[in-house]
Protein backbone atom coordinates (compact mmCIF):
# COMPACT_ATOMS: atom_id res chain seq x y z
CA UNK A 1 0.00 0.00 0.00
CA UNK A 2 1.28 3.27 -1.27
CA UNK A 3 2.11 6.30 1.90
CA UNK A 4 -0.52 8.54 -0.27
CA UNK A 5 -3.18 5.84 0.11
CA UNK A 6 -2.06 5.49 4.51
CA UNK A 7 -2.04 9.43 4.43
CA UNK A 8 -5.20 9.60 2.75
CA UNK A 9 -6.91 6.61 5.18
CA UNK A 10 -5.88 8.53 8.22
CA UNK A 11 -6.88 11.32 7.64
CA UNK A 12 -10.64 10.40 6.27
CA UNK A 13 -10.62 7.97 9.26
CA UNK A 14 -9.87 10.91 11.89
CA UNK A 15 -12.63 12.96 9.68
CA UNK A 16 -15.34 10.60 10.15
CA UNK A 17 -14.60 10.40 13.48
CA UNK A 18 -14.87 14.42 14.11
CA UNK A 19 -17.79 14.86 13.04
CA UNK A 20 -19.88 13.60 15.89
CA UNK A 21 -16.87 13.17 18.06
CA UNK A 22 -14.50 15.37 19.63
CA UNK A 23 -10.60 13.87 18.53
CA UNK A 24 -7.39 14.25 20.44
CA UNK A 25 -4.83 14.85 17.97
CA UNK A 26 -1.72 13.15 18.72
CA UNK A 27 -0.16 12.35 15.36
CA UNK A 28 1.00 15.35 14.41
CA UNK A 29 4.52 16.87 14.04
CA UNK A 30 3.48 20.18 15.70
CA UNK A 31 4.23 20.72 19.60
CA UNK A 32 1.11 20.93 20.76
CA UNK A 33 2.50 22.55 24.23
CA UNK A 34 4.52 25.47 23.83
CA UNK A 35 3.04 28.23 22.19
CA UNK A 36 5.03 30.23 19.36
CA UNK A 37 7.33 32.63 21.10
CA UNK A 38 6.14 36.23 21.70
CA UNK A 39 9.69 37.76 19.58
CA UNK A 40 8.97 35.92 16.82
CA UNK A 41 5.20 36.91 16.45
CA UNK A 42 6.52 40.57 16.91
CA UNK A 43 9.25 40.34 14.12
CA UNK A 44 6.73 38.59 11.83
CA UNK A 45 4.41 41.38 12.32
CA UNK A 46 7.98 44.03 12.08
CA UNK A 47 8.98 41.99 8.82
CA UNK A 48 6.08 42.37 7.13
CA UNK A 49 5.26 45.84 7.74
CA UNK A 50 8.68 47.16 7.07
CA UNK A 51 10.80 44.89 4.96
CA UNK A 52 13.93 44.99 6.68
CA UNK A 53 15.58 41.63 8.17
CA UNK A 54 16.61 40.72 12.11
CA UNK A 55 19.47 43.13 12.47
CA UNK A 56 17.00 45.95 11.86
CA UNK A 57 14.75 44.44 14.36
CA UNK A 58 17.68 44.05 16.96
CA UNK A 59 17.94 47.97 16.55
CA UNK A 60 15.15 49.24 15.47
CA UNK A 61 14.47 51.88 18.56
CA UNK A 62 18.04 53.62 18.00
CA UNK A 63 20.53 54.61 14.92
CA UNK A 64 22.84 51.61 13.98
CA UNK A 65 25.14 50.50 15.95
CA UNK A 66 26.85 47.52 17.55
CA UNK A 67 26.47 48.05 21.05
CA UNK A 68 22.62 48.01 20.34
CA UNK A 69 23.41 44.42 18.43
CA UNK A 70 24.92 43.56 21.82
CA UNK A 71 22.39 44.73 24.47
CA UNK A 72 19.77 42.85 22.08
CA UNK A 73 21.62 39.39 22.49
CA UNK A 74 22.32 39.91 25.91
CA UNK A 75 18.40 40.37 26.48
CA UNK A 76 17.36 37.45 24.44
CA UNK A 77 19.37 34.40 24.92
CA UNK A 78 19.09 33.42 21.38
CA UNK A 79 20.75 30.27 20.09
CA UNK A 80 22.00 32.50 17.49
CA UNK A 81 24.57 36.07 18.22
CA UNK A 82 23.25 39.10 15.83
CA UNK A 83 26.35 40.59 16.84
CA UNK A 84 27.87 37.63 15.28
CA UNK A 85 25.96 37.55 12.59
CA UNK A 86 27.09 40.97 11.20
CA UNK A 87 30.27 39.87 11.80
CA UNK A 88 29.92 36.90 9.57
CA UNK A 89 28.21 38.81 7.21
CA UNK A 90 30.79 41.36 6.62
CA UNK A 91 33.65 38.65 6.09
CA UNK A 92 32.17 37.25 3.01
CA UNK A 93 30.02 40.50 1.19
CA UNK A 94 31.27 43.58 2.51
CA UNK A 95 32.26 45.79 -0.50
CA UNK A 96 36.30 46.93 -0.48
CA UNK A 97 36.14 49.94 0.83
CA UNK A 98 33.15 50.51 2.61
CA UNK A 99 33.69 50.27 6.39
CA UNK A 100 32.10 48.16 8.92
CA UNK A 101 29.38 51.08 10.32
CA UNK A 102 28.58 52.00 6.71
CA UNK A 103 27.97 48.36 5.84
CA UNK A 104 25.91 48.01 9.47
CA UNK A 105 24.03 50.40 8.15
CA UNK A 106 23.81 49.32 4.75
CA UNK A 107 22.48 45.56 6.11
CA UNK A 108 20.07 47.51 8.21
CA UNK A 109 18.41 49.78 6.03
CA UNK A 110 17.69 47.13 3.31
CA UNK A 111 14.41 46.56 2.42
CA UNK A 112 13.31 43.14 1.18
CA UNK A 113 10.94 42.32 -1.31
CA UNK A 114 7.75 40.93 -0.67
CA UNK A 115 7.83 38.21 -3.54
CA UNK A 116 9.61 35.31 -4.66
CA UNK A 117 12.60 36.53 -5.84
CA UNK A 118 15.63 34.38 -4.45
CA UNK A 119 17.49 33.49 -1.30
CA UNK A 120 18.13 36.45 1.75
CA UNK A 121 22.08 37.42 2.84
CA UNK A 122 20.88 37.75 6.44
CA UNK A 123 18.84 34.64 6.72
CA UNK A 124 21.83 32.56 5.15
CA UNK A 125 24.34 34.52 7.89
CA UNK A 126 21.89 32.94 10.63
CA UNK A 127 21.71 30.03 9.36
CA UNK A 128 25.41 29.60 8.80
CA UNK A 129 25.91 30.65 12.52
CA UNK A 130 23.15 28.12 13.50
CA UNK A 131 25.65 25.33 11.60
CA UNK A 132 28.61 26.78 13.66
CA UNK A 133 26.79 26.37 17.00
CA UNK A 134 27.29 22.47 16.68
CA UNK A 135 30.89 22.84 15.46
CA UNK A 136 29.98 22.51 11.42
CA UNK A 137 32.32 24.99 9.68
CA UNK A 138 29.94 27.53 7.54
CA UNK A 139 29.88 30.42 5.95
CA UNK A 140 27.24 32.35 5.03
CA UNK A 141 27.91 31.91 1.17
CA UNK A 142 27.91 27.80 1.54
CA UNK A 143 23.88 27.64 2.81
CA UNK A 144 21.61 26.41 0.48
CA UNK A 145 17.84 27.37 0.81
CA UNK A 146 14.55 25.52 0.46
CA UNK A 147 11.12 26.45 0.31
CA UNK A 148 9.64 23.36 0.45
CA UNK A 149 11.26 22.39 4.14
CA UNK A 150 13.64 19.52 4.83
CA UNK A 151 11.42 17.09 2.56
CA UNK A 152 12.38 19.37 -0.32
CA UNK A 153 15.79 19.38 0.44
CA UNK A 154 15.90 15.70 0.81
CA UNK A 155 14.16 15.47 -2.76
CA UNK A 156 16.72 17.09 -4.22
CA UNK A 157 19.52 15.00 -2.60
CA UNK A 158 17.81 12.05 -3.63
CA UNK A 159 17.54 13.32 -7.18
CA UNK A 160 21.47 14.71 -7.40
CA UNK A 161 22.51 10.87 -6.08
CA UNK A 162 20.09 9.61 -8.37
CA UNK A 163 21.21 10.85 -11.47
CA UNK A 164 24.54 9.71 -11.74
CA UNK A 165 24.00 5.55 -11.38
CA UNK A 166 20.28 4.89 -12.42
CA UNK A 167 20.83 0.87 -12.63
CA UNK A 168 22.55 0.83 -8.54
CA UNK A 169 22.35 3.44 -6.25
CA UNK A 170 20.16 3.22 -3.43
CA UNK A 171 19.52 4.54 0.00
CA UNK A 172 20.13 3.24 3.28
CA UNK A 173 17.51 4.46 5.86
CA UNK A 174 16.70 3.56 9.51
CA UNK A 175 12.54 2.85 10.21
CA UNK A 176 11.26 6.00 10.84
CA UNK A 177 11.95 7.97 7.80
CA UNK A 178 8.86 9.20 6.08
CA UNK A 179 7.62 6.46 3.14
CA UNK A 180 6.67 9.42 1.50
CA UNK A 181 10.80 9.66 1.68
CA UNK A 182 11.10 6.51 0.41
CA UNK A 183 8.48 6.60 -1.88
CA UNK A 184 10.81 9.71 -3.21
CA UNK A 185 14.14 8.18 -3.20
CA UNK A 186 13.11 4.80 -4.99
CA UNK A 187 12.18 6.74 -7.92
CA UNK A 188 14.85 9.17 -8.00
CA UNK A 189 17.69 6.93 -6.27
CA UNK A 190 16.74 3.41 -6.88
CA UNK A 191 16.21 1.01 -4.00
CA UNK A 192 15.62 1.87 -0.48
CA UNK A 193 16.92 -0.61 2.04
CA UNK A 194 15.07 -0.18 5.80
CA UNK A 195 17.27 -1.03 9.07
CA UNK A 196 15.49 -1.52 12.68
CA UNK A 197 18.58 0.46 13.68
CA UNK A 198 21.06 2.17 11.46
CA UNK A 199 24.57 1.51 13.20
CA UNK A 200 28.26 1.02 12.19
CA UNK A 201 27.61 -2.51 11.49
CA UNK A 202 24.32 -2.16 9.61
CA UNK A 203 25.91 0.19 7.73
CA UNK A 204 29.19 -1.70 6.90
CA UNK A 205 26.64 -4.93 5.77
CA UNK A 206 24.95 -2.39 3.28
CA UNK A 207 28.37 -1.59 2.11
CA UNK A 208 29.36 -4.87 1.46
CA UNK A 209 27.13 -5.77 -1.13
CA UNK A 210 27.12 -4.97 -4.82
CA UNK A 211 26.19 -1.25 -5.01
CA UNK A 212 27.49 -0.74 -9.07
CA UNK A 213 29.69 2.14 -10.25
CA UNK A 214 27.84 5.29 -9.07
CA UNK A 215 27.53 6.77 -5.44
CA UNK A 216 24.92 5.45 -2.89
CA UNK A 217 23.58 7.65 -0.21
CA UNK A 218 22.47 7.29 4.00
CA UNK A 219 19.59 8.68 5.59
CA UNK A 220 20.62 10.13 9.24
CA UNK A 221 18.44 11.74 11.73
CA UNK A 222 19.52 13.24 14.27
CA UNK A 223 16.49 12.28 15.87
CA UNK A 224 14.60 9.19 15.19
CA UNK A 225 10.84 10.68 14.41
CA UNK A 226 9.56 7.54 15.21
CA UNK A 227 10.97 5.75 18.16
CA UNK A 228 13.14 9.32 19.89
CA UNK A 229 16.30 8.01 19.70
CA UNK A 230 19.35 10.10 19.11
CA UNK A 231 22.10 10.03 17.14
CA UNK A 232 25.08 9.53 20.19
CA UNK A 233 28.96 10.68 19.80
CA UNK A 234 29.52 6.57 19.79
CA UNK A 235 27.34 6.09 17.01
CA UNK A 236 27.85 8.81 14.86
CA UNK A 237 31.83 8.05 15.28
CA UNK A 238 30.80 4.52 14.15
CA UNK A 239 28.77 5.79 11.45
CA UNK A 240 31.69 8.03 10.33
CA UNK A 241 34.04 5.52 10.54
CA UNK A 242 32.32 3.34 8.35
CA UNK A 243 31.77 6.30 4.99
CA UNK A 244 35.21 7.55 5.72
CA UNK A 245 36.90 4.86 5.38
CA UNK A 246 34.72 3.62 2.57
CA UNK A 247 35.06 6.74 0.45
CA UNK A 248 38.78 6.91 0.72
CA UNK A 249 39.40 3.40 -0.20
CA UNK A 250 36.45 3.55 -3.18
CA UNK A 251 36.61 7.55 -4.27
CA UNK A 252 34.17 6.75 -7.31
CA UNK A 253 32.05 4.94 -5.50
CA UNK A 254 30.90 7.03 -2.38
CA UNK A 255 28.70 7.22 0.24
CA UNK A 256 26.22 10.47 0.80
CA UNK A 257 25.04 11.24 3.94
CA UNK A 258 21.46 13.08 4.18
CA UNK A 259 21.86 14.67 7.91
CA UNK A 260 18.61 15.69 9.04
CA UNK A 261 19.65 18.30 12.02
CA UNK A 262 16.46 19.89 12.95
CA UNK A 263 15.57 18.54 16.54
CA UNK A 264 19.36 19.09 17.97
CA UNK A 265 17.37 21.21 20.50
CA UNK A 266 14.98 18.69 21.63
CA UNK A 267 16.56 16.36 23.40
CA UNK A 268 15.02 15.40 27.23
CA UNK A 269 17.09 13.05 28.58
CA UNK A 270 19.90 14.79 30.68
CA UNK A 271 22.37 11.89 30.11
CA UNK A 272 21.92 11.76 26.11
CA UNK A 273 21.87 15.98 26.50
CA UNK A 274 25.75 16.61 26.44
CA UNK A 275 26.47 13.12 23.69
CA UNK A 276 24.44 14.23 21.30
CA UNK A 277 26.73 14.54 17.74
CA UNK A 278 25.39 15.96 14.42
CA UNK A 279 27.84 13.72 12.32
CA UNK A 280 28.48 16.45 9.77
CA UNK A 281 30.80 17.63 12.69
CA UNK A 282 32.59 14.82 12.66
CA UNK A 283 36.07 14.77 11.89
CA UNK A 284 38.84 11.50 10.47
CA UNK A 285 41.03 13.46 13.46
CA UNK A 286 38.33 12.60 16.00
CA UNK A 287 38.13 9.10 15.07
CA UNK A 288 42.00 8.58 15.02
CA UNK A 289 42.30 9.09 11.26
CA UNK A 290 43.19 12.32 10.03
CA UNK A 291 43.84 11.36 6.36
CA UNK A 292 40.17 10.56 5.81
CA UNK A 293 39.34 14.25 5.66
CA UNK A 294 35.67 15.49 7.68
CA UNK A 295 32.22 14.03 7.26
CA UNK A 296 31.01 17.47 5.92
CA UNK A 297 32.53 16.42 2.90
CA UNK A 298 30.23 14.08 2.03
CA UNK A 299 27.30 15.11 4.09
CA UNK A 300 24.14 17.40 3.32
CA UNK A 301 23.40 19.33 6.62
CA UNK A 302 20.07 20.51 6.84
CA UNK A 303 18.15 22.53 9.74
CA UNK A 304 14.67 24.18 10.03
CA UNK A 305 12.54 25.86 12.42
CA UNK A 306 9.72 23.76 11.89
CA UNK A 307 9.52 22.62 15.81
CA UNK A 308 9.57 26.13 16.48
CA UNK A 309 7.87 27.63 14.09
CA UNK A 310 5.49 25.02 12.28
CA UNK A 311 4.35 26.87 9.69
CA UNK A 312 7.64 27.90 8.26
CA UNK A 313 8.01 25.92 5.26
CA UNK A 314 11.68 27.36 5.06
CA UNK A 315 14.81 24.98 5.36
CA UNK A 316 18.44 25.66 5.06
CA UNK A 317 21.39 23.18 4.08
CA UNK A 318 24.89 23.21 3.81
CA UNK A 319 27.74 20.58 2.69
CA UNK A 320 31.41 20.99 2.01
CA UNK A 321 31.21 19.07 -1.09
CA UNK A 322 31.57 20.75 -4.62
CA UNK A 323 29.73 18.43 -6.81
CA UNK A 324 27.37 18.13 -3.96
CA UNK A 325 26.84 21.50 -3.72
CA UNK A 326 26.26 22.22 -7.25
CA UNK A 327 23.88 19.41 -8.08
CA UNK A 328 21.53 20.22 -5.53
CA UNK A 329 21.37 24.12 -6.48
CA UNK A 330 20.61 22.73 -10.04
CA UNK A 331 17.82 19.88 -8.37
CA UNK A 332 16.36 23.20 -6.26
CA UNK A 333 16.26 25.27 -9.47
CA UNK A 334 14.87 22.90 -11.13
CA UNK A 335 11.89 21.54 -8.63
CA UNK A 336 11.79 25.16 -7.98
CA UNK A 337 12.59 25.08 -4.35
CA UNK A 338 15.59 27.15 -4.73
CA UNK A 339 13.29 30.64 -5.43
CA UNK A 340 12.34 31.43 -1.72
CA UNK A 341 10.68 35.05 -0.50
CA UNK A 342 12.96 36.96 2.13
CA UNK A 343 10.71 37.42 4.47
CA UNK A 344 9.92 33.50 4.79
CA UNK A 345 13.65 33.06 5.09
CA UNK A 346 13.65 36.00 8.11
CA UNK A 347 11.15 34.82 9.81
CA UNK A 348 12.67 30.97 9.51
CA UNK A 349 16.01 32.55 10.64
CA UNK A 350 14.09 34.48 13.39
CA UNK A 351 13.42 30.73 15.15
CA UNK A 352 17.34 30.80 15.71
CA UNK A 353 18.35 34.06 17.22
CA UNK A 354 14.94 34.77 18.98
CA UNK A 355 13.67 31.71 20.18
CA UNK A 356 16.04 31.42 23.71
CA UNK A 357 17.14 27.56 25.01
CA UNK A 358 14.97 27.55 27.97
CA UNK A 359 11.78 27.73 25.34
CA UNK A 360 13.37 24.31 24.47
CA UNK A 361 14.15 22.97 27.84
CA UNK A 362 10.66 23.84 29.17
CA UNK A 363 9.43 21.88 26.77
CA UNK A 364 11.63 19.12 26.84
CA UNK A 365 10.93 18.53 30.35
CA UNK A 366 7.53 18.78 30.04
CA UNK A 367 8.05 15.63 27.11
CA UNK A 368 10.16 13.95 29.55
CA UNK A 369 7.38 13.98 32.43
CA UNK A 370 4.77 12.66 29.81
CA UNK A 371 6.98 9.66 28.65
CA UNK A 372 7.33 8.84 31.83
CA UNK A 373 3.36 9.10 33.06
CA UNK A 374 3.28 6.77 29.69
CA UNK A 375 5.73 4.49 30.79
CA UNK A 376 4.94 3.83 34.46
CA UNK A 377 0.94 3.64 33.10
CA UNK A 378 2.16 0.56 30.52
CA UNK A 379 4.24 -1.30 33.60
CA UNK A 380 1.05 -0.98 35.28
CA UNK A 381 -0.97 -1.98 32.50
CA UNK A 382 1.16 -5.17 31.74
CA UNK A 383 1.24 -6.26 35.29
CA UNK A 384 -1.74 -5.75 36.84
CA UNK A 385 -4.51 -5.81 34.16
CA UNK A 386 -2.64 -8.35 31.17
CA UNK A 387 -0.84 -10.12 32.72
CA UNK A 388 1.71 -10.31 30.04
CA UNK A 389 3.64 -7.23 27.91
CA UNK A 390 0.56 -6.33 26.01
CA UNK A 391 1.87 -2.69 25.51
CA UNK A 392 5.68 -1.26 25.02
CA UNK A 393 7.04 1.89 25.02
CA UNK A 394 10.23 2.24 22.84
CA UNK A 395 13.14 2.36 25.22
CA UNK A 396 15.15 4.56 22.56
CA UNK A 397 13.39 7.34 23.28
CA UNK A 398 15.99 10.55 24.52
CA UNK A 399 14.60 13.34 22.41
CA UNK A 400 12.18 14.98 20.07
CA UNK A 401 8.40 15.00 20.77
CA UNK A 402 7.42 11.63 19.97
CA UNK A 403 7.92 7.80 20.97
CA UNK A 404 6.68 4.72 19.58
CA UNK A 405 4.12 2.64 21.36
CA UNK A 406 3.78 -1.32 20.54
CA UNK A 407 0.52 -2.75 21.13
CA UNK A 408 0.87 -6.55 21.22
CA UNK A 409 -1.69 -8.39 18.87
CA UNK A 410 -2.74 -11.02 21.63
CA UNK A 411 -4.46 -7.97 22.84
CA UNK A 412 -7.14 -7.79 19.66
CA UNK A 413 -10.04 -9.93 19.50
CA UNK A 414 -9.79 -10.16 15.68
CA UNK A 415 -6.85 -10.67 13.48
CA UNK A 416 -4.64 -7.64 12.68
CA UNK A 417 -2.20 -7.43 10.31
CA UNK A 418 -1.28 -3.42 10.07
CA UNK A 419 -0.82 -0.75 12.55
CA UNK A 420 -3.65 0.99 10.84
CA UNK A 421 -6.10 -1.55 12.47
CA UNK A 422 -5.06 -0.45 15.69
CA UNK A 423 -5.29 2.75 15.09
CA UNK A 424 -8.72 2.43 13.50
CA UNK A 425 -9.61 0.38 16.80
CA UNK A 426 -8.56 3.33 19.59
CA UNK A 427 -9.73 6.08 17.15
CA UNK A 428 -13.41 4.42 16.76
CA UNK A 429 -13.50 2.90 20.66
CA UNK A 430 -16.32 4.72 22.60
CA UNK A 431 -15.46 5.40 25.86
CA UNK A 432 -18.14 5.48 28.64
CA UNK A 433 -17.10 8.14 29.65
CA UNK A 434 -19.38 11.27 28.88
CA UNK A 435 -17.50 14.21 27.12
CA UNK A 436 -13.74 12.32 26.69
CA UNK A 437 -12.52 12.73 23.07
CA UNK A 438 -11.31 9.66 20.70
CA UNK A 439 -7.51 9.55 20.30
CA UNK A 440 -5.57 10.02 17.37
CA UNK A 441 -2.49 8.32 16.77
CA UNK A 442 -0.03 8.04 13.67
CA UNK A 443 0.01 4.47 12.29
CA UNK A 444 3.39 2.74 12.02
CA UNK A 445 3.23 2.20 8.27
CA UNK A 446 3.53 6.30 7.50
CA UNK A 447 6.48 5.87 9.08
CA UNK A 448 8.37 2.83 7.24
CA UNK A 449 7.47 0.22 9.28
CA UNK A 450 5.18 -2.80 8.66
CA UNK A 451 3.80 -5.23 10.78
CA UNK A 452 5.34 -9.30 10.79
CA UNK A 453 3.60 -11.33 11.94
CA UNK A 454 6.29 -14.02 11.49
CA UNK A 455 8.41 -11.77 14.35
CA UNK A 456 9.31 -13.03 17.54
CA UNK A 457 7.40 -9.96 18.85
CA UNK A 458 5.51 -9.20 15.86
CA UNK A 459 4.50 -5.77 17.76
CA UNK A 460 2.01 -3.17 16.16
CA UNK A 461 3.33 0.44 16.05
CA UNK A 462 1.91 3.44 16.60
CA UNK A 463 3.31 6.97 17.09
CA UNK A 464 2.58 9.26 20.11
CA UNK A 465 3.02 13.01 20.47
CA UNK A 466 4.60 13.50 24.19
CA UNK A 467 3.93 17.24 23.83
CA UNK A 468 0.61 17.50 24.35
CA UNK A 469 -1.31 19.73 27.13
CA UNK A 470 -0.68 17.20 30.63
CA UNK A 471 -4.14 17.74 30.97
CA UNK A 472 -5.08 16.25 27.44
CA UNK A 473 -1.95 13.76 27.99
CA UNK A 474 -3.41 12.41 31.21
CA UNK A 475 -7.19 11.90 29.45
CA UNK A 476 -4.91 9.77 26.52
CA UNK A 477 -3.09 7.52 29.23
CA UNK A 478 -6.26 7.04 30.59
CA UNK A 479 -8.54 5.65 27.78
CA UNK A 480 -5.34 3.90 26.38
CA UNK A 481 -6.02 1.90 29.48
CA UNK A 482 -9.85 1.27 29.34
CA UNK A 483 -9.27 0.80 25.66
CA UNK A 484 -7.16 -1.84 25.62
CA UNK A 485 -8.47 -3.82 28.61
CA UNK A 486 -11.61 -4.04 26.91
CA UNK A 487 -9.78 -5.46 23.89
CA UNK A 488 -8.25 -7.91 26.11
CA UNK A 489 -10.92 -8.94 27.74
CA UNK A 490 -13.05 -9.16 24.56
CA UNK A 491 -9.65 -11.39 23.36
CA UNK A 492 -10.02 -13.63 26.72
CA UNK A 493 -13.76 -13.97 26.18
CA UNK A 494 -13.32 -14.99 22.73
CA UNK A 495 -10.58 -17.81 23.05
CA UNK A 496 -12.63 -19.45 26.10
CA UNK A 497 -15.47 -19.40 23.39
CA UNK A 498 -13.22 -21.04 21.03
CA UNK A 499 -11.68 -23.35 23.46
CA UNK A 500 -14.51 -24.33 24.98
CA UNK A 501 -15.78 -25.65 21.04
CA UNK A 502 -12.50 -27.08 20.56
CA UNK A 503 -11.47 -25.04 17.71
CA UNK A 504 -8.02 -23.44 17.56
CA UNK A 505 -7.79 -20.05 17.48
CA UNK A 506 -4.91 -17.46 15.21
CA UNK A 507 -1.54 -17.68 17.08
CA UNK A 508 -1.64 -14.20 17.69
CA UNK A 509 -4.94 -13.74 19.72
CA UNK A 510 -5.65 -17.39 21.61
CA UNK A 511 -2.91 -17.27 24.61
CA UNK A 512 -3.74 -16.70 28.43
CA UNK A 513 -2.91 -14.30 30.75
CA UNK A 514 0.45 -14.41 31.91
Amino acid sequence: MSECNERRKVDAAITEVTKEHPVLRLDGESNLYGQVNSEILKFDEWVNTTRRGLLAFAIRDQPPNFDGLSAFDAQAHGRVSTRSTFDALAAVWRPSGCDTDEYLSHVVNHERPGDVSGQDHEARGFAALRFRGYSLPASPIDVQVSRAGVRGQFHAFASAIGTQNDDHTSLLAPVGIESSWCTMADAQAGCVCLVDDLTATTLAQWLSRDGGDGPRAVYVPLVNSLTGQVLTRRRAYGLARVVLRHNHKYPHQPVFVFADDSAIDTCHSEVVESDIQPIGAVTGADIGEPTWGRMSDWTLSVISPHLALPTSPIAFAITHNKWLRQSMECWNNSLGYASTCALDELIAAAAFCLVPKHWFDEINDHTADNLHKLRAAVLDFNTAEFGFDGLAVSDQAAGGWHTALYFSPRLFPHPVEQSFDAFRTLLNYHCPVSGSKRVALLPGEVLSWSHDPQAIEPWLTIRVNLSAPTEDFEDFVWQLGVATASLWRKSWTAAQSLKGSGQDRDATSCHTPG
